[in-house]
């Protein structure tokens, strides 16, 4: 094949390449390549063809053109390099410990009391594992001892404790020394998103009042039934308001005392106060009172507990009433 032959071939190639990556701007006039496409360029479809001619015959080609021709740039060239972005410089995320600590969990500290006066403590890490666990000085004079099984016993006084490699949980215990004084143990939990300070502990131990039931408002009255039986004797019946009797109180009497006080079933002759418990459920009890100087008035304050409370009364006469 002849040399001309050869140039006429490598410029019908170079040709249609262009053409295919050329369109038509109406705005300017001449011909724009596309924005992106992934189409080879026209230099690539004619690589079969001698290297000189296909140079020297585009070249012409592209002379011939009615204006500035913009061939297209080869896809690749947007991309950048490996690690860079074409859009500018970006951030870099944060560690995997950074974003699982972020809000950070909270450690639990979970307390219970299956013994009376012994406190059983759960800490589980919020985050991974538990790395140490710092007893801290207890406020004022320390009532808790602290055991951790596999480490320190009974300690009143500030240490530290680390768990196994990997443990998330630690369990131990607080004894409360004196049940009628509070009991605080601040303490420091170190997990894998850091310290976290919170406290254990208990209040001191109260007498909790009687229970007022819905059945005591408004509050049943305690009934007192006298009867007179002989010369200066005063037979009582005290029925409760509310539930059984817990306790009779007799208090003293005003000024000179001058009745005795008999209770069934308990002391006898009694003129100085004393307090009676009846047997368990019962809602009744009887007494009697005699008075000693039939001239003089005889009054015995009584203090009755039933399930409503206290309910104060007394029983007793004018001279000479019994």
């Amino acid at each position: 094949m002849s040399r001309a032959l050869l140039s006429r071939l490598a410029g019908c190639l170079i040709l249609v390449g262009l053409l295919s990556d050329l369109t038509i701007d109406p705005t300017v006039g001449y011909a724009a390549a596309p924005a992106a496409a992934a189409v080879p360029s026209a230099r690539q479809l004619a690589t079969t063809a001698r290297t000189d001619l296909m140079a020297i015959d585009a070249q012409h080609l592209i002379d011939g053109l009615p204006g500035p021709v913009q061939p297209r740039r080869s896809s690749h060239r947007h991309a950048g390099r490996a690690g860079s972005s074409s859009a500018g410089p970006s951030t870099a995320p944060a560690s995997v410990a950074e974003a699982a600590c972020t809000p950070r969990p909270a450690v639990v500290v979970n307390v219970t009391s299956p013994t009376v006066g012994v406190l059983t403590v759960t800490v589980q890490a919020g985050q991974g594992a538990i790395t140490r666990i710092d007893f801290r000085a207890q406020p004022g004079t320390p009532n808790g001892a602290v055991t951790v099984p596999g480490g320190p016993v009974n300690q009143t006084q500030p240490f530290s404790f680390v768990p196994p490699a990997g443990q998330s949980g630690v369990q131990f215990s607080v004894t409360i020394l004196n049940r009628s004084l509070p009991t605080v143990v601040p303490i420091v939990v170190t997990d894998g998103c850091g310290a976290w300070t919170t406290l254990v502990g208990d209040g001191p131990v109260a007498v909790s009042p009687t229970p007022v039931t819905p059945s005591c408002q408004p509050r049943p009255p305690v009934s007192v039934f006298t009867t007179v039986s002989g010369s200066g004797l005063l037979k009582v019946t005290v029925q409760a308001g509310q539930g059984p009797i817990a306790r009779i109180e007799f208090r003293p009497q005003p000024g000179t005392p001058n009745g005795s006080v008999s209770v069934a079933g308990g002391p006898a002759n009694q003129t100085q106060p004393f307090a009676f418990t009846p047997a368990a459920n019962q809602s009744t009890v009887q007494f009697s009172v005699t008075a000693q100087d039939r001239g003089l008035p005889t009054t015995v304050p009584v203090v009755v507990t039933d399930a409503c409370g206290t309910w104060s009364t007394f029983v007793g006469g004018g001279p000479g009433s019994f």
